[in-house]
């Protein structure tokens, strides 16, 4: 799997972006992620609060795997690596999961 910092910020924005546009918010250009989410939590708390959660799961769980990759431990993981692995897939995937559930239960 290929890990880059430029994969990690277009998901943030792809994500920042569906949630804007469920709350009728066209972004500014060049505009932040950070701002992007803010604006859509005050539009919409619980879905800025679910997109926050999503993106804060994927980046942490992203870096991980960006700094494996840079170590180049990628295949050989210790235990610890892969129990913190695993917390942070889980993590990630219940923080995904409430999002995906609160961008599409907005009409």
């Amino acid at each position: 799997m290929i890990f880059t910092r430029e994969i990690l910020q277009q998901t943030e924005e792809f994500a920042a972006l569906c949630a804007a546009s469920k709350v009728g918010i066209s972004p500014v250009r060049d505009q932040s992620v950070d701002d992007l989410v803010e604006s859509v939590r005050q539009a919409d708390t619980q879905l800025g609060s679910s997109l926050r959660a999503f993106l804060d799961g994927y980046r942490r769980w992203y870096e991980f795997h960006l700094n494996i990759e840079t170590e180049g431990r990628a295949g050989r993981l210790t235990p610890e690596d892969s129990s913190t692995l695993a917390d942070l897939r889980t993590a990630l995937e219940s923080a995904r999961h409430q999002f995906i559930n609160t961008l599409t239960r907005r009409a």
